[in-house]
């Protein structure tokens, strides 16, 4: 009678409590799991980056709704085009970047944008590509600001993509390259500002119409060149809202001009941004 009371007795308390005991378990396993699953991720997904051969990144904290910080090491970063004549192959080298405040949501005192990118890499013909960025991630449409820029670049590295839009190879010069953009109430605004110096241009192929295209080149190259500062560039802003994109020729054409017989452009960044002063 006794053991068949005790029995009955579990099973009323079963009955009430299980559901309690389940819903205690399965909080438990939550907590567990929340707590557990950054590590997991960070140890598999920095194994797997190890794995990789040319790239080195590595992980340091990971949440469930946040990366704290994010680095790249020694990667290469490379744009191929095999389908033109010729093939375009360029790369950036020791690719080395950080990014820092990825936590969605983050606000910071100052109303400064949480999220920072730093990036520093070798462009090809022996150029330093430098990158600032910062952003909010949580943002919906974006909110960044970028400031780029490419310094001392031999310019005969960059010779079948030359060929590929000109029709002619580069056999001297030297190219620095300015880019800021800013985005913002869903719209987006910037520059980019190329700059090419002591720029000398030959036919890819013996032949009349060859020769005589490279002359005309370079002769415009060298009627487009700026007497004081022996660089030929232009200034090509451009604008949108995610949706549709302007480039705007004209300025980009007067920029060019102005740069030739007016007020030269200079190298660097134009300080639009606040990117571009960190």
């Amino acid at each position: 009678m006794t053991a068949h009371h005790g029995s009955t007795h579990r099973r009323t308390f079963f009955r009430r409590r299980g559901p309690l005991l389940f819903a205690g378990l399965a909080i438990l396993m939550l907590v567990g799991a929340r707590l557990a699953l950054p590590s997991v991720i960070k140890r598999t997904v920095n194994a797997r980056l190890n794995e990789l051969p040319t790239h080195r990144a590595h992980i340091e904290g990971v949440g469930l709704r946040e990366i704290t910080r994010l680095e790249v090491r020694r990667g290469i970063v490379r744009y191929r085009d095999l389908e033109q004549t010729p093939p375009i192959d360029l790369a950036l080298h020791n690719v080395s970047a950080t990014v820092d405040g990825l936590a969605f949501g983050a606000a910071s005192a100052d109303d400064r944008l949480p999220a920072r990118a730093d990036l520093h890499a070798f462009a090809p013909g022996s150029g330093h590509l430098r990158l600032v960025a910062t952003g909010d991630p949580a943002a919906r449409p974006p909110v960044f600001e970028i400031a780029a820029e490419l310094s001392e670049s031999d310019l005969t590295a960059y010779s079948e993509l030359v060929n590929a839009r000109l029709g002619v190879d580069v056999s001297a010069g030297k190219l620095h390259i300015s880019f800021e953009a800013t985005a913002k109430d869903g719209r987006y605004e910037g520059y980019l500002k190329p700059l090419i110096s002591g720029a000398q241009f030959e036919e890819p192929n013996e032949g009349l119409l060859s020769t005589l295209w490279a002359k005309i080149v370079n002769t415009m190259s060298e009627a487009l060149t700026n007497d004081e500062t022996r660089q030929m560039g232009t200034r090509v802003p451009f604008s949108g809202n995610f949706e549709e994109n302007d480039v705007e020729a004209w300025p980009t054409f007067i920029a060019l001009l102005q740069n030739a017989f007016g007020r030269a452009l200079r190298e660097g960044v134009d300080g639009q941004t606040e990117a571009a002063s960190r």
